[in-house]
């Protein structure tokens, strides 16, 4: 049996294999963005989208990978690896005696991320799954990461326990996620900010996830858990595309949360504030790191 086809059992498997299981669907979701990618109007808008903002999180992914401390050799699991890119940036870090593998519940972006690492010469694969369910054996990995993945579950203490139960005693397990109460943006309207970013909040799975990641670890019966803040700030246009703000305001305005002058209003004054050069906008990720101990 390889790595790829074992399920969420305590079977062993042989890590060195490198066959994929077939593919399979997300969940269904009206019109749910990363929480149902295959079920968006655009799947390859949301691929094009996390194409967009990668680089504004170079430094998000610099400390992750810090915290991984990933070795020659290793096994390493990521989580709703999206498109794959940071799967594949990974595998020069194990070389060719390791392995990195992606998983993603999105068809689209597994798709997506094997026609990238297509003719590389890199220790990668990639495989459709659940987070709160992974297609893997006990003990499969000796680090397991995800990114901004959290917030997109129903369930995200389900992902936690299963990404512990596929780490080896003594491996990492390392998540960042935001806590979206921690998103500010500066505007002279403060009530209808808020209003317009609480509304954005409530339409994610689990909006405050970062602040519950270190409970989430405790309970997963991870030890040595460490959290770090990391805080990005953003530009005008920058935060409209990151944050998905017209994506927000159009739902907003659609549901009744403001009307369509509250939406215009509010736009103009972002947009003359950011002309000043006084506009601010800034988020804050959780990013933290368990061991998985080791057990008579």
């Amino acid at each position: 049996m390889s790595l790829l086809e074992a399920g969420p059992t305590d079977r062993t498997v042989d890590r060195r294999a490198a066959a994929l299981p077939p593919m399979g669907t997300g969940s269904p979701s009206a019109d749910a963005g990363f929480a149902a990618v295959d079920d968006a109007t655009d799947p390859i808008s949301l691929v094009h989208y996390l194409d967009r903002v990668s680089g504004q999180l170079d430094g998000v992914k610099r400390q992750i990978r810090q915290q991984l401390e990933v070795s020659e050799g290793e096994f390493v699991l990521d989580v709703g690896c999206g498109a794959g890119d940071e799967a594949c940036g990974l595998s020069a870090l194990v070389g060719l005696s390791g392995r990195i593998i992606g998983v993603d519940a999105s068809t689209t972006m597994v798709q997506e991320a094997r026609r990238r690492a297509t003719g590389s010469a890199v220790a990668v694969g990639f495989a459709i799954g659940d987070a709160q369910a992974l297609p893997f054996a006990a003990a499969s990995f000796d680090a397991c990461r995800a990114e901004r993945v959290l917030q997109h579950l129903r369930h995200p203490a389900l992902a936690v326990t299963e990404m512990a139960r596929v780490t080896r005693a003594g491996g990492r397990v390392v998540v960042c996620e935001p806590d979206w109460q921690t998103l500010v943006v500066d505007h002279p309207d403060h009530a209808l900010t808020q209003r317009i970013l609480d509304f954005r909040a409530g339409r994610l799975q689990s909006p405050w996830i970062g602040r519950q990641l270190a409970r989430l670890f405790r309970c997963a019966g991870l030890v040595e858990i460490s959290v770090r803040l990391v805080s990005v700030a953003f530009g005008l246009s920058e935060a409209i595309d990151s944050f998905r703000l017209e994506v927000t305001l159009r739902q907003a305005t659609q549901a009744g949360v403001i009307t369509a002058t509250d939406k215009s209003h509010w736009l103009a004054e972002l947009t003359e504030t950011a002309q000043t050069g006084c506009f601010v906008a800034a988020a804050t990720c959780f990013l933290v790191r368990g061991i998985k101990p080791f057990r008579a």
